[in-house]
């Protein structure tokens, strides 16, 4: 494994980053879309993708095709991503149908983390400071795929090593990932709510 722990050197160079909202999920644990559950009257994917916004100029919703009448109520059409690939399932899924329509890094986020608020910006920050980095995640008692930086480079090690043998986590370790130890705040605010309860 050739990640490391904590944050180190710095660089000028900024990359380019998309803001991926992933909601292409089957939710089965939640019972319903949690992508279109609400807070004060908002959907949690609208939430998230409102809170990329102020920070990224280009932010998109990762969806299945058969989501997208429903979602075409909350996003415009023209930032809906269908999954366009058969080869693989779940979150992966999305991450390449994602980077096979941004030519970007791409910063993927659970559309059951609508807390975020510091944490995204400042693993925007780390991005800048450390621009050689295939990917940045997260770290608090385990890693967090689903609030993490991944670099457009991976999508070619995902084609030269299948990528059906890869969950988000595997990927994370395999690549040289900068982890980043979360703070108290951070992981506050990297909850992901999976199932129904009073804190929705």
């Amino acid at each position: 494994m050739n990640s490391r722990e904590s944050p180190g050197g710095s660089s000028a160079h900024a990359s380019h980053v998309s803001g991926v909202v992933l909601c292409g999920g089957h939710s089965s644990r939640m019972g319903r879309d949690k992508g279109l559950i609400e807070r004060n009257g908002i959907p949690w994917a609208r939430i998230i993708y409102d809170s990329l916004s102020l920070i990224l100029k280009n932010v998109l919703v990762s969806i299945r095709e058969e989501q997208r009448a429903t979602y075409e109520k909350v996003f415009s059409s023209e930032v809906l991503i269908g999954d366009s690939v058969d080869t693989v399932q779940g979150p992966m899924r999305g991450l390449i149908s994602s980077f096979l329509k941004c030519d970007t890094d791409i910063l993927l986020v659970g559309c059951d983390m609508p807390d975020l608020r510091q944490s995204l910006s400042h693993l925007l920050q780390l991005r800048e400071e450390n621009p050689d980095y295939d990917c940045l995640a997260y770290r608090t008692a385990r890693v967090e795929p689903l609030c993490a930086i991944y670099g457009k480079n991976i999508l070619k090690q995902l084609r030269d090593h299948h990528p059906e043998t890869f969950s988000l986590e595997r990927l994370l370790e395999r690549s040289r990932t900068l982890f980043i130890q979360a703070d108290e705040n951070q992981t506050a605010e990297l909850r992901n709510y999976n199932e129904p309860g009073p804190a929705l």
